[in-house]
């Protein structure tokens, strides 16, 4: 694989690139601020009305709200790296990853809006943990849920746009896989 080829989902030419960039570039910036916002938005709540013993339940029990600052990453995972690998692995490759998705999601030809829209909340979601991680070294996770047997980890609005946009790009994978099978 060459550097043309690899390239080649960015070449537009400049005759495609103002209105296809710009409904793009739009769609993107208004779901990563709203992802943003509700997230730290959230967690600026919860930093400052809950302590750390707090810990309140609602819908029968189902749905709890209490304050967890996570050091590590989903579930944890990390916490115990020390540094400068920790700072690495949490901190700079993730925010490399966002950098080339956002790139990806504005200048890619051929990519559809499930795709964009599923990618765009995951690097939004990204980026509201990324935020904490960078300014609190921590992550503020605070609901919880439990139903019967089955449970959640701790989480914040961040993860759900994350994991929001990773089964919108699942399911748009999958149906269209399935409608190109189909004829």
């Amino acid at each position: 694989m060459d550097l043309k080829s690899l390239l080649a989902p960015f070449a537009l030419k400049s005759e495609e690139l103002k209105p296809y960039i710009l409904k793009r570039i739009i769609l993107v910036f208004l779901i990563l601020f709203v992802v943003i916002g509700l997230d730290q938005g959230s967690k600026h709540i919860i930093r400052h009305a809950l302590t750390n013993v707090s810990q309140y339940k609602y819908f029968y029990n189902i749905l709890t709200v209490e304050k967890v600052e996570n050091t590590g990453a989903f579930l944890s995972l990390g916490d115990t790296l020390k540094e400068p690998v920790k700072t690495i692995l949490m901190n700079i490759i993730p925010l490399l990853v966002m950098i080339f998705g956002l790139a990806f999601v504005l200048l890619a030809k051929n990519i559809d809006k499930a795709n964009t829209y599923g990618i765009a909340l995951v690097i939004g979601g990204g980026l509201g943990n990324l935020y904490d991680r960078m300014l609190y070294s921590s992550v503020t996770d605070f609901l919880f849920l439990k139903l019967g047997f089955l449970q959640t980890g701790v989480f914040n609005i961040a993860d759900m746009a994350i994991m929001a946009g990773m089964f919108t790009i699942l399911i748009h994978s999958y149906v269209k896989d399935k409608r190109a099978k189909q004829g």
